[in-house]
């Protein structure tokens, strides 16, 4: 026999193992097998979806030192926004703060202002798990500098005052007519 025919022999073998191992595309018989042919259509095309551009501006932005440090997600200096009574204005500080003792205690400390000059600093040493978690420790220090606020409350008594005292002007003049 000649090895020409014999390597022709086993190409056509080789070819109909191949076709046979494929499977076979018969066109459904139901609606079910419509969709399980689509599904499987789609599957074999799936590329991973691409994030847009503004997507990927924030993602890049959340990634950042500046915005972790901004929302307070790490230890150290980072900066805080608000904690001051309302009508203050935008407020703004630096913070610092810092897991200690195998993060069995926190220490933090703020500085806080406003540019219609109100303030407020306060430092914070927490220990929350003594004790197997059935006792904490807890020391809070707070100074505030609100300068509007004192006669925003004095003009409030002056008004409660105002109101008794119309109260029982008009009670005593119901009095006078009973």
């Amino acid at each position: 026999m000649r090895p020409w025919i014999l390597v022709i022999v086993f190409a056509c073998a080789a070819r109909a193992q191949d076709q046979a191992s494929e499977p076979l595309h018969v066109l459904p018989q139901t609606r079910a097998g419509e969709i399980e042919l689509q599904r499987d259509n789609k599957a074999a095309s799936l590329t991973p979806q691409e994030p847009e551009k503004g997507e990927k501006i924030l993602n890049r932005i959340q990634r950042s030192q500046i915005y972790n440090r901004t929302t307070g997600q790490v230890e150290g200096w980072r900066i805080t926004m608000g904690g001051l009574v309302p009508y203050s204005g935008f407020s703004l500080g630096p913070e610092y703060y810092r897991r200690l003792l195998h993060e069995r205690a926190v220490f933090q400390t703020t500085i806080v202002g406003s540019y219609k000059e109100f303030y407020k600093l306060g430092a914070t040493f927490h220990m929350p798990t003594l004790a197997n978690d059935h006792a904490f420790f807890s020391l809070d220090a707070v100074t505030l500098n609100y300068p509007r606020i004192d006669t925003t409350v004095k003009d409030l008594i002056r008004r409660k005052r105002g109101a008794r005292i119309t109260r029982s002007k008009r009670q005593a003049s119901a009095e006078r007519r009973g």
